[in-house]
């Protein structure tokens, strides 16, 4: 499979990318030195209005990549990326969107691994299968600690968005998750998902990737 970020770019090569991906860019030639100012009559400037280009946010090319990639295990619930465009402005954007990218890849080759043979859980094949896309087991929770599971009002915090396939209300709560960074602060992005890989449609359900904050814990309880 091509870099990640490779991919991003050629989904966005008619578009110009966003400050993120643009840093990544080839460097430009410099100008040619602008020629001596000559002396013109002066006339009222004529005001035109050009069309803005179409720039896709985090989450549309987000999607993208998931299409483009082909990568058929996993299944992005509409709303799931809601809080995603706030984490391109981080400071620590560079490290963080390359490791959900690979989040979303490891989370797919479980998925059609899974289909095969039947693992326990996505932390299991993560520690034991040896797959070189597997994410890192430490910073896999399959459950969500008993301060988090016994209050409203974090349940109500990871009750998100997932294909009626799976649930006919077209939402569930989500415990399932992947640390995409490590720490404890309000901004340290997550991944929830539900796992169906062994069920009916096959697929792990992502049902938001984001801030921390938008899926507290207690530590972080208002």
């Amino acid at each position: 499979m091509r870099g990640l970020m490779d991919i991003l770019t050629a989904i966005l090569r008619y578009r110009r990318p966003p400050p993120l991906l643009g840093a990544l860019a080839p460097p430009q030639r410099p100008a040619a030195p602008a020629p001596a100012p000559r002396i013109v009559e002066t006339r009222t400037p004529v005001l035109r209005m050009e069309a803005r280009r179409n720039v896709p946010s985090l989450s549309e090319a987000l999607h993208a990549f998931v299409r483009t990639a082909g990568l058929d295990g996993v299944a992005i619930a509409d709303g799931a990326l809601a809080e995603l465009d706030e984490l391109e402005t981080a400071p620590d954007a560079a490290a963080v969107i390359p490791k959900i990218l690979k989040a979303i890849i490891a989370l797919d080759a479980y998925a059609r691994d899974a289909r095969a043979r039947r693992h326990q859980d996505f932390a299991y094949w993560c520690r034991n299968s040896g797959h070189p896309q597997a994410w890192y087991a430490n910073q896999v929770a399959i459950s969500e600690g008993e301060k988090v599971s016994d209050d409203w009002r974090f349940l109500t915090e990871r009750y998100r968005p997932v294909s009626r396939v799976l649930r006919r209300e077209g939402r569930m709560v989500m415990v399932s998750h992947l640390r995409i960074s490590t720490g404890h602060s309000g901004h340290s992005p997550r991944l929830y998902f539900a796992d169906d890989a062994g069920g009916t449609t096959g697929r792990i359900h992502i049902g938001f990737v984001g801030p921390h904050r938008h899926v507290r814990s207690w530590r972080h309880a208002a």
